[in-house]
């Protein structure tokens, strides 16, 4: 919240849904990808695709889990409760970078009711593009909720890979981030690599 790119548009709504930190995260993978939605455009790194916006941040990791190397934790009745606090503070969209597996009844119906409010849903492709056995198709975590609410779920695929020279190649997508496979309705790609 104190970074320039986000100065003055951090809503007041934003807190810590699964503890008692502030909304700042350890790991960067969050304001990596606040920023390629809602970096200011300041001539400064980023410049976010929707850089006037307003952001709503809610932290849903588990408590202590970011610290460790295998990543950040998350649980269903947290990220439920962010989705419908977005909700209530009247996003337009609610962006979930996370994978994994499906979503449960509870973090489902909290999906439900942001869809029935007008709220389209960004959900991570996954990471395991390198895995055979689960990169040809999106995680059950963006795949699902796109199968039950079409049209309102879009599953985020990473464009971006080494080419060669020092530089990005955004012609191809990312080596590490999962396929469409069944979701290849519902899929975008945006930069998602080298981003900082």
């Amino acid at each position: 919240p104190n970074l320039a790119e986000f100065a003055g548009r951090i809503d007041p709504a934003s807190r810590d849904v699964a503890g008692r930190r502030g909304v700042s995260e350890e790991d960067g993978h969050g304001t990596a990808v606040t920023a390629t939605a809602a970096a200011a455009r300041n001539d400064a790194q980023n410049v976010g695709i929707a850089f006037d916006a307003t952001i709503l941040s809610f932290r849903a990791d588990a408590p202590g889990t970011c610290a460790s190397e295998d990543g950040c934790n998350f649980y269903d009745g947290a990220i439920a409760q962010g989705t419908d606090a977005g909700g209530l503070a009247g996003a337009k969209v609610i962006n979930l970078s996370l994978g994994g597996s499906q979503p449960g009844s509870t973090l489902m119906s909290a999906m439900q009711r942001a869809v029935n409010a007008g709220i389209v849903l960004v959900i991570s492709a996954g990471n395991d593009g390198e895995d055979p056995l689960k990169g040809g198709n999106a995680d059950p975590f963006a795949l699902v909720p796109a199968q039950n609410f079409p049209g309102r779920v879009i599953i985020a695929g990473s464009i971006g890979a080494d080419n060669g020279a020092g530089g990005t190649n955004l012609n191809t997508l990312s080596d590490f981030s999962n396929q469409a496979g069944q979701g290849q309705n519902w899929y975008l790609t945006a930069l998602g690599y080298r981003v900082r």
